[in-house]
């Protein structure tokens, strides 16, 4: 990641740009199914079914510590 040459820190609260394309491990809040489109909430969690500007599917099962593989596509 590449960040401009002005830049000098970034603080808790910041925010940036990312685009990602492709698997990501990450935690979705409730029970997830592989094929399950997954969307960020009001509370900025992941959750799983959602029906409106979904950010990828659900790719596998979650693992022990409730992480599921998510094939993003912004």
């Amino acid at each position: 990641m590449q960040f401009g040459s002005a830049a000098t820190a970034y603080q808790p609260g910041d925010l940036i740009q990312l685009t990602v394309v492709g698997p990501a491990l990450v935690q979705v809040s409730g029970v997830s199914h592989i094929g399950d489109r997954v969307s960020f909430d009001a509370g900025g969690s992941i959750v799983a079914k959602a029906s409106d500007q979904n950010i990828g599917k659900v790719a596998g099962k979650p693992d022990g510590n409730g992480y599921v593989t998510v094939f993003v596509n912004f």
